[in-house]
């Protein structure tokens, strides 16, 4: 299996979309794959084409061509390669099964972050996208790798979280090597007393032995 990458490039201008509508899109997108992979000329040419063509499945997802070419937000418009994509592919499902891609409030917090960020923000919508078609995306391609990165990283957070454990003697092993972080400390309880009589009586109260009258007569009530 291919390893993880532990430092994966992220913008923040990543896109959200509703979980639901997330894994619909992905559906669709599967969908529109194999109708693509089936087209065929019209009877009148004696030569079949194929418009796209399936590289690799990951778990019955189809990675294509067209996936190679197309270009990344977090490449600054340049492209994946295989590995790439098989290693998001494999996060996203993960996702998907943890409940854990992003709404659509999320990815548009990290689009308006995105503008703001780079001086965009008193675009419109389509000004934004034409933008965007600097870099070869369109509004609707940018949101959806975006909502992809966001997925990518929420799982890899989580697994990382998921494999942390630390014992109560790892902490106290922490503690005792690194005495410099938490210095040793001391709690004082000062009772102050004018008169031997009252010293007597301060003495009582640390034995629990509080009357409320002397309480009084030491002026602490």
């Amino acid at each position: 299996m291919l390893s993880l990458r532990k430092n994966y490039l992220f913008y923040a201008l990543s896109l959200t979309v509703i979980f639901n509508s997330f894994a619909s899109e992905q559906t669709k997108s599967n969908t529109e794959s194999t109708k693509t992979n089936d087209a065929k000329t019209d009877a009148s040419s004696p030569k079949n084409w194929v418009v796209d063509k399936i590289i690799v499945l990951v778990n019955g997802t189809r990675i294509l061509k067209s996936d190679l070419d197309k270009p990344r937000i977090s490449r600054d418009g340049g492209k994946y390669n295989l590995d790439e994509l098989i290693e998001e592919e494999i996060l996203i499902q993960r996702a998907i099964e943890r409940h854990m891609l992003p709404t659509e409030a999320d990815v548009e917090r990290q689009v308006v972050a995105f503008k703001l960020q780079n001086g965009l923000g008193d675009l419109s919508a389509s000004d934004f996208e034409e933008e965007l078609k600097k870099f070869g995306f369109t509004l609707k391609e940018y949101k959806f790798q975006i909502g992809r990165l966001i997925a990518s990283e929420n799982i890899k957070r989580m697994e990382v979280t998921d494999k942390i454990v630390v014992t109560s003697q790892e902490v106290e092993n922490y503690y005792n090597n690194n005495p410099e972080i938490m210095p040793e400390e001391y709690y004082l309880k000062m009772i102050p007393v004018p008169n031997q009589d009252n010293a007597d009586k301060a003495t009582n109260i640390n034995k629990n032995n509080l009357n409320i009258t002397d309480a009084v007569d030491l002026g602490w009530i």
